[in-house]
């Protein structure tokens, strides 16, 4: 299997840049537990699982079942064709919300979660599309509240928003005593929301 193949499997899960980028942007090293809120069809843990195969697992959440379905049909299709080494990776329907007291702390938790908030914009009559990308499931405060119990203090919460978001976002941050310690911003993508941002930010180690 070439790596022409591999990029055309990933390809074909037809990734938003969002989750390409967030892909390239997180920081994982070997022994690391990962956590993706919102794994959608699995594309952000299938990529970070092939790229650091040394971490020590990564887990996909997502509440829509049907996505949960299709991730773990990609992660055996990924298995089918890559011969190389992959960390464990496993997919279960779960809210984020509700996860603290269901699995161990991780290291790492990182989402391209509801970009929309619900606030702002009329709800899309496709259900998925609604949940998708219109955060009355999981707006900022909620994500936050969620990742400061299920990651270890001193961990990283990794998460892209719009830009016109951004001034939201780092309250909710705040709120949380979370310190942001990587931004990145690209002006060229979603140009209506004035680009969008990616912040990595470390959980504090205090209770």
């Amino acid at each position: 299997m070439t790596m022409v193949d591999i990029q055309h499997f990933f390809d074909s899960l037809r990734p938003s840049l969002e989750s390409q980028l967030l892909t390239a942007f997180v920081p994982l090293r070997a022994g690391d537990r990962v956590l993706e809120a919102g794994c959608g069809t699995g594309y952000i843990s299938l990529v970070l699982g092939w790229k650091h195969p040394y971490c020590r697992e990564i887990v996909g959440v997502d509440i829509d079942p049907a996505a949960v379905r299709a991730a773990e049909q990609n992660y055996r299709t990924l298995i089918a064709i890559w011969s190389g080494y992959l960390p464990p990776i496993r997919f279960r329907k779960a809210d984020v919300r509700e996860m603290v007291d269901t699995e161990p702390q991780f290291d790492v938790l990182l989402s391209n979660p509801p970009f929309f908030s619900a606030k702002a914009s009329r709800p899309s009559p496709v259900v998925f599309r609604h949940l998708s990308r219109q955060d009355r499931e999981l707006p900022p405060e909620q994500l936050m509240e969620a990742a400061r119990g299920l990651v270890k203090g001193g961990g990283l919460l990794a998460v892209v928003y719009p830009a016109t978001r951004a001034r939201e976002v780092y309250t909710r941050a705040r709120e949380q005593d979370f310190e942001i310690i990587k931004e990145e911003i690209h002006t060229g993508v979603r140009k209506r929301n004035d680009g969008i941002r990616l912040l990595l930010m470390k959980v504090p180690t205090s209770v």
